[in-house]
């Protein structure tokens, strides 16, 4: 898969203050990639409406949108893919229903879980929580570094690292083998949204360059 995940940014109305097209042209002019559309609380009009205008906005940046369990919201909006959690449906039953070049992603805590998400079709997987964080606002599963470097060694889809990842624990992350980090509160409750993933996005290539 050609997508660069190693910076993947989940929008937040609520950490950031602003709305996700706001939030979305921030990260995008700071360099981010790839943008998660992540909202529990609208509604399904309001969720399409929104994605609609965050796609044609990634795509003029050149990026791509992903929607956070939301199949039916991705294929109508002209996402780029959808993102699935363990309660949503089956990734080899979207993979049914989706054109070919779709994207889908997966969340696991686990090396059972990565390889069945590999399996079943995933194209990466979101692996964590890494670390404490409150963004979930209910109980998380922790995996810590090693459960990233576990999953990484196990699987040959890219796997981006999620769950209260901050600047200071990049390197870690990439050492361990994570091929990209997925990142919330750290950025969008920052001040200056696009200035902080300018400097996170500068520091991850970096790392790269260092690994390579």
């Amino acid at each position: 898969m050609k997508i660069d995940l190693s910076l993947y940014v989940i929008t937040d109305e609520r950490i950031a203050g602003r709305s996700h097209l706001e939030i979305a042209k921030e990260v995008l002019e700071g360099g981010a990639k790839v943008i998660q559309l992540r909202d529990k609380v609208k509604t399904d009009r309001e969720m399409f409406t929104i994605a609609r205008e965050m796609a044609k906005l990634c795509h003029a940046y050149d990026a791509y949108l992903i929607v956070d369990d939301r199949v039916d919201v991705a294929l109508a909006s002209g996402a780029d893919g959808v993102h699935l959690g363990p309660e949503d449906l089956p990734v080899y039953e979207v993979r049914k229903i989706v054109p070919e070049n779709f994207i889908i992603g997966a969340t696991v805590h686990s090396v059972e879980e990565a390889l069945r998400a590999q399996e079943e079709g995933a194209d990466y997987v979101g692996a964590g929580s890494v670390f404490p964080t409150s963004t979930k606002g209910r109980e998380i599963t922790l995996i810590g570094l090693s459960g990233v470097k576990e999953i990484a060694s196990s699987i040959n889809i890219p796997v981006v690292a999620i769950g209260g990842i901050r600047i200071e624990n990049l390197k870690d992350l990439f050492q361990a083998g994570a091929s990209g980090v997925a990142i919330c509160s750290f950025i969008l409750s920052q001040k200056d949204i696009r200035e902080a993933t300018q400097a996170l996005k500068g520091e991850i290539r970096r790392l790269l360059n260092e690994r390579s």
